[in-house]
């Protein structure tokens, strides 16, 4: 729901009459925008102030016995006439009450349309943007700007990019003028600490619109052994080459876990080791004299602190991606041992 949209809703939820539905959409909409939740704020300030503005005008308590007691000891004429007066100041002090509520709510009516004819944006602002992006990598979004009247483009506007990581910090990324089309593609580079769930904001004059992005690390590993057959007592060396997805930047620093399964499934070999600055993890695993011959399998898994990517996988018979939201990227590769 957009901003222009919420706020037309604004003086109907102050009064409590939005279906449960429209009120769910604009309570999420002013937890999370600002502008909506400051316009909401001063709404509900003059609806109280107008409320005490607001007085019941009552008769004193012993105004009706005093009048019941002056017309029982008049004459018929004086009572009639008594009756009458009576009845005319009631009748004024209804008009004077029916008088002053009409005005309070002319007044109460005025201000709530002056305040949002002051407060609509004449924006609509559309952000187009991918779901995810590789972490500390180059990402681009489009922003249009249109008039929520006409549909025309607004060119001049002033644009704002910004990323809203989970724990609410803000990280500029981008500003800029829409040009004539109404619109800007606007390219920028994610800072590293950013990672994991966030929010892609885009500020266009008074108008806000986000989208929710995940930051994910993305690797490529190359996993090689010094040869395709091995025999009892024989060494296997494993050697792997980790690479940063797009920018092909050595995974320094990631912790490379190395294992190996028999024939029969079982896991005989696991080793832990941190990736060199060349993006190089290597071990070397020692067959016994007597072991289960077969294929062995070997898989390697990359992790980092904050997360990682998925899961690749590779056996005799061809290569198959898998992939997962386990923050790990694994990569298998087949051998076999001879008697």
């Amino acid at each position: 729901m957009r901003c222009d949209d919420v706020r037309r809703y604004l003086s109907a939820y102050v009064d409590g009459e939005l279906s449960d539905l429209l009120q769910e959409a604009v309570e999420n909409h002013v937890k999370s925008c600002h502008a909506c939740a400051k316009e909401l704020e001063r709404l509900v300030r003059v609806v109280e102030q107008t409320q005490d503005a607001v007085t019941e005008l009552l008769a004193p308590e012993a105004f009706t016995a005093s009048v019941m007691e002056r017309v029982r000891a008049a004459s018929r004429t004086q009572w009639v006439r008594a009756w009458w007066s009576a009845l005319w100041l009631r009748r004024r002090l209804i008009t004077l009450s029916a008088m002053s509520v009409f005005l309070i709510c002319a007044v109460t009516y005025h201000v709530r349309m002056t305040h949002l004819e002051w407060s609509v944006s004449p924006l609509t602002t559309t952000l187009l943007a991918p779901k995810s992006f590789a972490w500390n990598s180059v990402g681009a979004a489009r922003v249009i700007t249109r008039h929520y009247q006409t549909g025309e483009p607004m060119p001049g506007t002033k644009v704002y990019l910004a990323a809203l990581r989970s724990d609410g910090k803000e990280f500029s990324l981008w500003r800029g003028r829409t040009d004539a089309r109404g619109m800007v593609e606007a390219k920028f580079t994610l800072p590293p600490s950013l990672e994991g769930a966030a929010q892609l904001v885009a500020y266009a004059e008074d108008d806000r619109v986000a989208r929710d992005i995940t930051v994910e690390r993305q690797a490529k590993i190359l996993l090689t052994t010094d040869k395709p057959l091995y025999q009892p007592g024989q060494t296997v060396h494993i050697r792997t080459l980790s690479l940063l997805c797009p920018s092909l930047k050595p995974a320094e620093g990631a912790t490379m876990t190395i294992e190996i399964e028999d024939a029969k499934q079982n896991k005989v070999f696991k080793q832990e080791t941190k990736v060199s600055e060349w993006g190089i993890a290597a071990a070397d695993f020692q067959l016994a004299d007597e072991v289960n011959l077969g294929v062995y399998k070997v898989k390697v898994t990359l992790e980092w602190e904050n997360g990682g990517v998925g899961e690749t996988e590779n056996g005799r018979t061809g290569r198959k991606v898998v992939l997962s939201r386990s923050p790990t990227l694994s990569f298998s590769h087949s051998c076999r041992c001879r008697a």
